[in-house]
């Protein structure tokens, strides 16, 4: 059964490096999503506080700020609802279990595909279409 999920749902991708932004934004909006971007944390406090919350952050774990930044996301009750995802490099298991600590919801191992993508964001509980276009959680 393929994943299609429901258009509108508001992502921000933080990432230090354009390339790492532009392949998270890119798999995001295959699957869907509005998406903005934030070069790293100061940028991504900045767009949650000028555009309310957003569904989902996706932050790429490999620049220093992304542990921070949910450190930051987590402390604010105003975005209590934003669902975070770490994105870890492989064989990282130190970062994901820091990641988890600091109040990350899920973590994706790079390399990672869309289906696996797709599967972590079902596994955060975002809305998803079944296949007779029925809406689930």
């Amino acid at each position: 059964m393929a994943l299609a999920f429901t258009p509108r749902v508001k992502a921000l991708v933080v990432a230090e490096s354009a390339a790492a932004r532009s392949v998270l934004r890119d798999a995001l909006r295959k699957a869907a999503f509005q998406v903005l971007e934030a070069e790293g944390p100061d940028d991504a406090m900045e767009l949650l506080a000028d555009l309310g919350p957003f569904e989902l952050g996706l932050i790429d774990g490999e620049a220093g700020g992304g542990l921070a930044l949910a450190r930051r996301v987590r402390a604010e009750p105003d975005f209590a609802s934003v669902r975070l995802m770490m994105v870890i490099p492989e064989l990282q298991v130190e970062r994901m279990l820091e990641a988890l600590k600091a109040g990350v919801d899920g973590y994706l191992i790079k390399p990672f595909s869309l289906p696996t993508l797709l599967a972590k964001l079902a596994d955060l509980g975002l809305r998803r279409q079944g296949k007779k276009g029925k809406r689930t959680r």
